[in-house]
């Protein structure tokens, strides 16, 4: 006849009281019973073979098992936390000095601010492809203004429109390449730029190549600057 004994769980040492059969209960009297616990709950706990550990993210403790010692978090968030500082910076394998981000620089040929990496020296293709110094009829364009001492600014950026070759007071002057400005489509690209700085104020004379070259400039440009007064005309083009 089976007898329900007073037990006591091994993990919690709760009291509970439990049917034991003949041989089990001879057993718990001379001491020979295996382990008994009150619950499956308590007898997982107590075939754990693991250890505590502290989250290294949030300092919480958290229980991992035998196979899982070198788990350093308790949670995927809390990893997810620690990789957005761990792997920023030099601690990512693949940090190159932070040369690869971009950062606010100035363009060589324009002087205009932009975003670059630290290999970058130009802001765009223009000015990459447009000589530092400026093209051949640009300097002796600029050559012949300082020899009349006249003030002037060049490579001066306008928003919404680019950058013009020298701003003489409010009149914008362009230094035009025959080849590059007789090409299909030009003339209307230079028409539709020329009309948004007159809209803003400044009129717009064009020289070409081979006025700069081989024209009088002191003619030249008093010759335009007096049919743009007399026509109210603001933009004087050889095109």
């Amino acid at each position: 006849m089976p007898c329900r004994p007073e037990l006591t769980c091994e993990e919690c040492e709760k009291k509970f009281f439990r049917y034991l059969t003949k041989i089990d209960y001879a057993k718990h009297l001379a001491g020979e019973q295996k382990p008994t616990f009150c619950s499956t709950a308590c007898r997982g706990l107590s075939q754990r073979n693991g250890k505590n550990k502290t989250c290294e993210t949030c300092g919480k403790e958290f229980y991992v098992k035998f196979l899982d010692l070198k788990q350093r978090f308790c949670s995927i968030i809390c990893t997810a936390n620690w990789r957005k500082t761990a792997y920023r910076g030099k601690g990512n394998s693949n940090w190159k000095d932070g040369s690869h981000i971009p950062r606010p620089k100035n363009c060589i040929n324009c002087g205009k601010e932009f975003l670059g990496i630290a290999e970058s020296k130009y802001c765009n293709l223009s000015c990459v492809q447009r000589p530092q110094n400026g093209t051949d009829i640009e300097r002796k364009f600029e050559q012949w203004l300082l020899s009349k001492a006249v003030p002037f600014k060049k490579q001066v950026l306008f928003p919404g429109v680019g950058i013009v070759d020298f701003l003489v007071g409010t009149t914008v002057v362009e230094c035009d390449g025959i080849y590059w400005h007789t090409l299909p489509g030009a003339q209307y690209r230079d028409t539709k730029r020329d009309a948004k700085l007159v809209a803003l104020g400044h009129p717009v004379i064009r020289l070409s190549s081979d006025e700069i070259e081989h024209g009088d400039l002191d003619y030249l440009m008093r010759f335009k600057g007096i049919v743009a007064s007399m026509r109210n005309v603001w933009r004087q083009s050889w095109q």
